[in-house]
Parts: C-alpha cells; sequence; structure tokens
C-alpha cells in the first residue's frame, strides 16, 4: 500500500471508491465521509474524487446526494461516473454470468453480488446532463479529468531499458557471444563441414538483429526465459518467434527451424513493418514469480501488465453459461461435448452458431444423457447467455489473445498476463478511466 502511495503522489493517478461492496448502506454520509478521508490519507488529497452515479435504481438518487455531502465535507473534488458495466441493458445477463464465474459461483450464489436491474449501461448526454444539474460544477470536474485521462499513443515514443552487459561487450557482442556456444552445441563448430550451412543462418540473424537495434530485445527475452529455467518454472516461446535460429539456441522456441524449413522473413526482416513480437508461455501457477522479477529487474517504469479479450467459439460460448447456470450440477458437463457430432448431424447453417449448437441440444437431437437438456426455464436462460456471449465476441474481440503469456515489446517493456492482478504501471497522463464512463 505504502508503494501504491507513493506512486499515486506523481500526480497520474485519479483514485475512486468505485462500486460498494454488497450490504454497505449508500445512504450513510458518515460512512462515505470516514471512506474518501481514509483514501485521501493514503493516496493524497490531490488523488482521490468522489464519485457520483446514477443507474436508475429506487436509491441512486438519495445515494448520490450523500456521496456529494460527504465530499463536501472532505474536501474531495466530485466526478459524474457511469460505472459502466455493459454498453447497453441487452448484455446484463452476460455481465451477471461473468461476475458469477469470476466469484466462482452460481448465478444463484451470487445474487448479492449482481447488478439489480440491467440499467448500469452507457446512457445518452442529454440524460447524464439532467442528473448532473442538481450538482454545480461536477461535469466540468469531470470533462476535466476525463481530458487528462486521453492519451495521444501516436505521441508515445517508449524505448526499452538499458540491458547491463559484462565490461568489454557491446549489447550485439554479448549477444554474440551467448549465441555462437549454444549454436555449437546444437549444430556443431564452425568449422565443422556439416555444420557450415547451419551456421550461416544465425549469421544472417545476428546482424539484421543489430541493424535493426533490437538486441536488446532479445537480451531481455532470454534473461525471463533464464530466470524462468533457473527457478524450475515452465516457460516456452511460441509464435512466429519459432522462425528464428537465434530463439531456438538460446532456448527461448524449442523447434528447430532449419529441421523443419521455417521461414525467418516471417519473423523478422528490413520489410516487414513493426516490431518482431516473442510470446512467451509461462507456467500459471507460477506465472506471478515471473512477473515480480521483471518488476524487480527493469523496473515498474519499463513493466506493465496488459489485458486481452477472449473470443468464445460455440463449444465455449454453452460451456460458459452451463459453469454456473441453474441447470443441476450432475447435468453440467453433459452439455458441450457431443456438440460437434450433433452439429454435423442437425445444423445446415454455413457457420455453426452457439445459438444453433443448443436448439440442437435441447431438441434432443441424440439418444442417451443429452436428452435430458429439454427446453426448461434453466436451458432457455443458459441459451440465452450463449448466444449473447458468442455474438458480443464475435463482434469485438481480437482473435490474438495472449492469455497465459509474458511478452516484452521492442516499443516497451510489457509483462502481459490474464488474471486478476492488479500491478499495473500509470501511463502518461492520469489512468482514472472510470471517470468516461467507463469500467
Amino acid at each position: 500500500m505504502a508503494e501504491l502511495a507513493r506512486a499515486a503522489g506523481a500526480g497520474q493517478w485519479a483514485v475512486l471508491p468505485g462500486c460498494p461492496q454488497p450490504g454497505v448502506d449508500r445512504r450513510d454520509v458518515v460512512g462515505l465521509a470516514d471512506r474518501l478521508g481514509r483514501l485521501a490519507d493514503v493516496f493524497g488529497p490531490g488523488s482521490v474524487y468522489a464519485e457520483l452515479t446514477d443507474h436508475r435504481l429506487p436509491e441512486d438518487s438519495v445515494a448520490a446526494d450523500a456521496m456529494w455531502v460527504a465530499a463536501r465535507r472532505t474536501g474531495v473534488p466530485v466526478v459524474a461516473s457511469g460505472a459502466v458495466h455493459y454498453s447497453a441493458p441487452r448484455q446484463a445477463r452476460v455481465a451477471q454470468a461473468l461476475t458469477a464465474l469470476r466469484r466462482r459461483e452460481t448465478l444463484d450464489r451470487a445474487a448479492g453480488h449482481l447488478m439489480a436491474a440491467p440499467t448500469a449501461h452507457l446512457r445518452p448526454r442529454a440524460e447524464r446532463a439532467a442528473f448532473l444539474s442538481r450538482y454545480a460544477g461536477v461535469a466540468d470536474t469531470t470533462m476535466s479529468l476525463g481530458r487528462s485521462c486521453v492519451i495521444d499513443l501516436a505521441d508515445l515514443r517508449p524505448e526499452l531499458p538499458e540491458f547491463a552487459v559484462p565490461e568489454g561487450y557491446t549489447q550485439d557482442s554479448w549477444l554474440r557471444h551467448l549465441a555462437e556456444p549454444a549454436c555449437a552445441d546444437r549444430y556443431g563448430p564452425r568449422s565443422a563441414p556439416h555444420a557450415r550451412a547451419a551456421w550461416r543462418q544465425p549469421d544472417h540473424e545476428l546482424g539484421l538483429v543489430a541493424e535493426l537495434g533490437l538486441t536488446g530485445y532479445f537480451l531481455i527475452v532470454h534473461d525471463i526465459v533464464r530466470y524462468s529455467a533457473e527457478q524450475d518454472i515452465w516457460c516456452q516461446g511460441r509464435g512466429s518467434a519459432a522462425s528464428s535460429v537465434v530463439c531456438y539456441v538460446l532456448g527461448i522456441t524449442a523447434v528447430d527451424p532449419l529441421r523443419h524449413g521455417l521461414l525467418f522473413e516471417r519473423f523478422l526482416s528490413l520489410e516487414k513493418a513493426g516490431p518482431p513480437d516473442i510470446d512467451l508461455d509461462i507456467e500459471s501457477h507460477r506465472r506471478e514469480e515471473v512477473i515480480q522479477y521483471v518488476y524487480t529487474r527493469y523496473g515498474r517504469r519499463h513493466a506493465a501488465q496488459v489485458a486481452n479479450i477472449i473470443t468464445y467459439k460455440p463449444r465455449l460460448a454453452i460451456r460458459f453459461p452451463v459453469k454456473f447456470s441453474v441447470l443441476k450440477q450432475g447435468r453440467r458437463e453433459t452439455g458441450p461435448r457431443p456438440l460437434p457430432h450433433l452439429l454435423a448431424k442437425t445444423c445446415t447453417c454455413p457457420l455453426a452458431s452457439a445459438s444453433c449448437a443448443f436448439e440442437s441440444l435441447t431438441r434432443g437431437a441424440e439418444r442417451g444423457p443429452m436428452m435430458s437438456l429439454r427446453s426448461t426455464p434453466g436451458t432457455r436462460d443458459t441459451r440465452g447467455i450463449a448466444r449473447r456471449a458468442e455474438a458480443d465476441d464475435r463482434a469485438a474481440s481480437p482473435k490474438h489473445a495472449t492469455a497465459r503469456t509474458r511478452s516484452i515489446t521492442p516499443n516497451s517493456c510489457w509483462a502481459s498476463t490474464s488474471g486478476n492482478q492488479a500491478d499495473a504501471h500509470p501511463l502518461p497522463g492520469r489512468s482514472g478511466v472510470r471517470a468516461l464512463g467507463q469500467e
């Protein structure tokens, strides 16, 4: 907490109270003022903002008035937030399902942590203006904070942290010093007739890496892999990096590109736009050790965690709601298993979807356990969640998800992960995203 407080003191953070926990009285002015005061003590009064929200629920108006009074008592500035959980009301059920999944509970057991109505969505400007008309200056403060959060990515020119090399070496000569003995171990000494062809490729790659100024990038990735190996943490590179002999001999990847005829230029070339990308798959239950090593070794100004969006294909779109839906426990794992066979027999759609897949299941297309999934309120609810999850992700999700990876890019030193860790370096400008109506 002390480290977070020091980071917030730099003036790049905007700390909002956030959504209250279940059972908290949102109308308690004394309790709200105490919470704002404690946040201001930790993060500094200039970094903390009171937050007014309106989801059109019965107590929202009174709760907003209470927060306004508490902020006036503590001297904390006030902003308005949409506390948005989804863009439109139709996505509310999927949002509830995601909350239950995050809590590892069924929808019934997570009921106290779910929104009471599908109202936590984006709202039109006129509606927000009418709500804020009761609170003088809040609209201007919100807009000012929002503008300070804007980052023009075109202005960012971050560079890799300096990689320290032993005295007497440059980064280029040190990478070659590491690669050449490893290449000899893999393919034989440079002077051996059978190895001459193999040596031409690493020489070409090392020259190109040096020409493009990416030597430090390769040294950093190798350092992360080395640390993982020393700590007995499973770690392996994947993707186009497998086309590089240098990555292979340094132990970053495990596939011999010469043996399999892989094209290095798919990974790196003078004509290729943009820097290369080396993805590392790291043992899931020990990846936090690697994250902390990266933070310690390279500093938090050069490392951050980034999020990714997962696309649900039909099978997962069905398993996702079945996992915590109102279906009985004994039936949860029966749903997706026969799915490909059922689709082949019953679905004529050009692109099989979660919707038609679930229709196949509920029609009882096969004899056996699937006959128990006839249309009931539970299966109808599950089908609706599956449809919505698949439709939303199909429209908005990138196809290159980086779950369970760690990567450091030449543009900046990023440690990428999927999970709930909260370590993230605040980028230039403030990081109060929720003031813009997002969460």
